[in-house]
């Protein structure tokens, strides 16, 4: 993993040229070269992935193109200008000012992409070069060849469920319900099960859950300290699949989930079963408990209305022992 810088770069020819890419840049690729500029600096690109170029320079190897073996291999080379890679993006329909660019650097290519296509054309070009990139790792590190139209029909499929998945006109009205600003009580006989997850890079994670029957009064709950996981909706669902195991544990077999988590609230009531590629693992016991149980319910509360979870979240985060 490579190490953020603190300080942004000098200002130089390169900071120029990131600024002018910024004011060209579609607002989805801003926020990548706010990053690029302010601290990586001109190079990000070169050295975030290890090509041979870098081997090379490293006294490792040749550092070889692993598919033409004609030129020592940098990240355009690898994404564009082998004649393997120029050969998916073709077949991938990519116009020839993308494919045939005069970009000398990664980035520049990227934005001037980025101004060609379409937003969802250019999401296209990103998985495709992500599906590139582990074509040629299998390659170099597993010996496992893939053809190339396998690779570009993989990104293609990738694609669709990436539109899909951001498409929210497909999802249910009933997929994200706003609450009121202050907790009401579910119906009689059914218990609201509050969950909520906190998570920080440095610190790692933290989940909190409460249960309230129809009266308000508390049933139960816990707090958790863990620093294995990666993101906060990832967190999010982990509370989720918490809050679903303890109803299981206590034997309750009606509840009312509630998560001020929208986007995991949104896939687990979608009925197409949609699921970002990063929570899948998550998502799929969260979904067989869904399934077992017909009277557990997923649904989306404010931060406000979810406050007690919230609070216990944030105290488990700071604890380094799990507790409960």
């Amino acid at each position: 993993m490579l190490g953020l810088r603190t300080t942004p770069p000098l200002p130089g020819r390169a900071s120029m040229r990131l600024c002018r890419n910024f004011e060209r840049a579609p607002p989805g690729l801003r926020a990548v070269i706010v990053i690029h500029g302010a601290y990586y600096g001109e190079d990000t690109t070169q050295d975030c992935l290890l090509v041979g170029g870098r081997i090379r320079a490293a006294g490792l190897g040749l550092g070889l193109c692993p598919f033409c073996l004609a030129v020592v291999e940098t990240p355009l080379h690898a994404f564009r200008d082998c004649h393997d890679a120029a050969e998916a993006l073709c077949l991938a329909g990519f116009p020839k000012a993308v494919i045939f660019n005069s970009a000398s650097l990664m980035l520049d290519w990227l934005v001037e992409s980025a101004g060609l296509l379409s937003r969802s054309d250019f999401a296209k070009v990103l998985l495709l070069l992500w599906n590139m990139w582990n074509r040629r790792n299998r390659l170099v590190h597993d010996s496992q060849p893939q053809l190339v139209w396998a690779t570009v029909a993989s990104a293609g499929l990738l694609h669709v469920d990436f539109l899909a998945a951001n498409d929210q006109s497909r999802w249910p009205a009933s997929a994200t319900v706003f609450s009121p600003d202050v907790w009401f009580s579910p119906p009689l006989g059914t218990i609201a099960i509050s969950v909520d997850g906190a998570f920080t890079p440095a610190r790692g994670a933290g989940i909190g859950v409460v249960a309230r029957y129809s009266t308000g009064s508390i049933l139960g709950g816990l707090a958790q300290h863990s620093f294995r996981l990666v993101s906060s909706d990832y967190t999010e669902a982990t509370a989720i699949l918490a809050g679903l195991q303890l109803a299981c544990d206590r034997g309750w077999d009606r509840i009312v989930l509630e998560t001020d988590c929208a986007s995991v609230a949104n896939i687990l009531n979608n009925d197409h079963g949609l699921d970002l590629c990063s929570l899948a693992p998550m998502l799929s016991p969260i979904r067989s408990l869904l399934s077992a149980y017909p009277l557990f319910h997923v649904r989306y509360v404010s931060r406000d209305v979810n406050i007690v979870a919230h609070t216990l979240a944030t105290w488990a985060l700071q604890c380094l022992l799990a507790s409960r």
